[in-house]
């Protein structure tokens, strides 16, 4: 189970990415298969960069406490579905 202390803000810690704002970003031909490791690696990791997902990827933005900020841990819960779709 994900925990962090969220912020008290009124404004959720983490918010929702919405796939139309990056939809033109994350555009890869560069499919994943057995001999090209390295150049997909490194196409995902700037696509990452690109569409500000890098906390995402490393794990390094954990999941907010859904009993102290519900919205953020469910936006936090939706991106990483988009970044896994992504991937």
């Amino acid at each position: 189970m994900c925990k962090q202390p969220a912020e008290q803000t009124g404004k959720p810690s983490v918010v929702h990415i919405w796939p139309k704002d990056w939809s033109g970003e994350h555009k890869t031909y560069n499919l994943l298969a057995d001999d090209n490791w390295q150049s997909w690696r490194n196409d995902i990791m700037l696509t990452f960069g690109v569409c500000g997902l890098d906390d995402y990827a490393y794990r390094i933005l954990k999941c907010p406490d859904t009993s102290s900020n519900l919205v953020a841990a469910d936006n936090w819960k939706y991106n990483d579905m988009y970044i896994q779709k992504i991937i």
